[in-house]
């Protein structure tokens, strides 16, 4: 099997047929995208017996931490409350370890991590790359899912979607280039596959609202409009559309995005201190080749309320942070 070594690097190992020992050593490598901790939920143990193994002693080499890393220990797997986990302040000179000391020696069976999960956006906390060591042996090097906090939705493996909004070039309507294109010049036609299966795919798509145009207390948009396959407009019956106000955002996806009709447009209270997000959840994972803003353009004064800067979010992972948004205007 593949793996990652401590410098992020490529290693070959093979995975030993129900590994024995008694001390367990879990090196986190890299996590989901946050600039300063890295952390985990719970660590669930299975010996041969199909019994959870006593434990001695669990300790980490982090100068600083959140919580007690004894509680990645304890069956709180599927939890959000943030006292529930464990996150480390990531260190530039070496990775956060944990060691987890059995009372005896141990073979186990099943060894399943469960990451952290506090809100869809603190989960890039997640640790992404992994290292488990048993007894100096390596019996895991890989990478471990971004949890999501939607218990309801299955996690999602590797999801390397770069969605090119670039915050150099403001503009009204915004749409992205296709990661195909991103990725590699073509130079053949690409096939005319749509597997659920693909890499790439969605989920969650969750878009941060963190500043407008100088309106005080409001911000809004008039449409959004998610581009999927061979760029056609994804269906809005195929995905739920949210937002952490009471407003509801559906609106959003009318199709009426050239109009001054404030009907036709999504508008809440503003606080630069609480930004307001909006989430859409994919009903199954959506091959998403770009986004389409249009900004709120009730009228001139109005079109102050537009949003100016946002970060998006794809599957919990920061994709784009601070694209810029042209303002509206307002005729």
């Amino acid at each position: 099997m593949n793996g990652l070594n401590e410098n992020g690097e490529n290693e070959n190992f093979e995975i030993p047929e129900l590994p024995s020992g008694k001390i367990l050593r879990l090196e986190l490598l890299s996590n989901w995208g946050d600039d300063t901790f890295v952390g985990l939920n719970a660590v669930e143990i299975f010996t041969e017996e199909g019994k959870r193994p006593e434990v001695a002693k669990i300790s980490s080499n982090a100068s600083r931490s959140v919580g007690n890393v004894e509680s990645i220990f304890v069956e709180s797997f599927t939890c959000t409350d943030k006292g529930k986990m464990w996150r480390a302040e990531l260190q530039l000179d070496r990775p956060i370890v944990i060691e987890i000391t059995f009372t005896d020696v141990i073979r186990i069976a099943m060894l399943r991590f469960w990451n952290y999960s506090e809100s869809r956006v603190h989960a890039q906390m997640g640790v992404r790359n992994l290292r488990a060591e048993l007894d100096d042996v390596t019996i895991f090097a890989g990478e471990v899912d971004c949890a999501f906090a939607d218990h309801e939705s299955e996690p999602m493996g590797e999801v390397e979607l770069a969605l090119g909004l670039t915050p150099q070039r403001p503009v009204t309507r915004e749409t992205s280039t296709s990661i195909q294109e991103k990725e590699r010049p073509i130079s053949a036609a690409p096939p005319d596959i749509e597997d659920d299966d693909c890499p790439g795919k969605v989920k969650i798509l969750h878009l941060e609202l963190c500043e407008n145009w100088g309106s005080p207390g409001l911000i809004g948009l008039s449409g959004l409009e998610l581009l999927g396959h061979k760029n056609k407009i994804v269906d809005p019956t195929t995905l739920t559309i949210t937002a952490s106000s009471q407003s509801d955002p559906q609106k959003l996806l009318n199709g009426r995005n050239l109009t001054r009709a404030a009907d036709d447009m999504w508008l809440i209270p503003f606080d630069c201190k609480q930004h307001p997000t909006i989430t859409i959840n994919f009903h199954k994972p959506t091959n998403l080749t770009g986004i389409s803003f249009w900004n709120y353009n009730s009228s001139p004064e109005m079109s102050y309320a537009g949003v100016r800067l946002l970060h998006i979010f794809v599957n919990g992972r920061l994709v784009a942070s601070n694209v810029l948004l042209r303002k509206a205007p307002g005729e």
